[in-house]
């Protein structure tokens, strides 16, 4: 019982470097029944990539958007600081989505190191409805 737990404190201890690239994993079933009914989690992304460079400084792509700018880690927390957002379709750079160009945020996204994950969640409005979504971004290894 002591050697368990003495892993599990030495687990907890370990820090966690941020600087790196990330990428969207989409969720295994138990981990979509997971996320669903005990996170309640409506939606999750696919498809997105967060760098985090040494400087500072940041880029997060979507499939919608490139967003840049600074990053700072407080603790398990990391806060993404916009300074350009840009639509990645050329149609939409022109014309926006709906005659609209995507804003800044005037406030920090949030992620959460997990442990093996950055979390990343919102809430989105649509039809009347609002949707919790996640997006895990796991750490690709490095050559």
């Amino acid at each position: 019982m002591s050697a368990l737990l003495g892993i599990n404190l030495l687990s907890c201890q370990q820090s966690w470097e941020p600087v790196g690239t990330y990428k969207s994993a989409i969720p295994e079933m138990g981990d979509r029944l997971w996320l669903k009914y005990i996170k309640k989690m409506d939606r999750f992304t696919a498809g997105s990539m967060l760098e985090l460079r040494a400087d500072g400084t940041y880029t997060h792509k979507s499939c919608a958007t490139t967003t840049t700018g600074k990053w700072q880690r407080q603790g398990h927390m990391l806060l993404l600081f916009q300074a350009t957002k840009e639509w990645n379709i050329d149609s939409l750079k022109m014309h926006g989505f709906e005659g609209k160009q995507p804003k800044i945020a005037g406030f920090p996204d949030s992620l959460y190191w997990n442990g093996s994950a950055l979390e990343h969640s919102r809430l989105f409005v649509g039809d009347e409805t609002i949707y919790k979504a996640v997006d895990w971004l796991k750490p690709l290894k490095q050559p």
